[in-house]
């Protein structure tokens, strides 16, 4: 069985691919840098406060093409001892709280849905 198939317009779908090269990487880059944040925001709320400087150490570094990202504490922000390391698992006068794990958890459904929706409004901004 033999059949043909004709293309019409593939200047215009091509147009349409070249377009969604450049849309749809900044619409997953915004998406990222939104949830980045929002987990930033959410893991500091939910930190444990005695004295506030570990909430106030909570940061979120993204990669270089920002489509990836760490969200938590970094040693160099603790000269001393790296005191998140004992909130998080515990210690023998303080159970463990890992919080950082809710957030995270709590988050990575938000994030997947945020990059999802991004591409999908991306790809359908291009003409038809």
């Amino acid at each position: 069985m033999r059949g043909k198939i004709t293309v019409r317009g593939l200047s215009g779908l091509a147009a349409n691919f070249h377009a969604a090269q450049a849309r749809v990487p900044a619409a997953v880059r915004k998406a990222v840098r939104a949830s980045g944040e929002a987990q930033r925001e959410e893991t500091e709320a939910e930190c444990p406060k005695d004295t506030g400087y570990m909430a106030s150490k909570t940061r979120v570094e993204f990669s270089p093409r920002e489509l990836t990202y760490e969200c938590g504490y970094f040693a160099e922000d603790f000269p001393e001892t790296f005191y998140p390391e004992f909130v998080i698992l515990g210690t023998s006068r303080m159970a463990a709280n890992d919080f950082l794990l809710r957030v995270h958890e709590a988050s990575a459904q938000r994030r997947t849905k945020a990059v999802g929706d991004a591409v999908r409004k991306a790809l359908g901004s291009l003409r038809a």
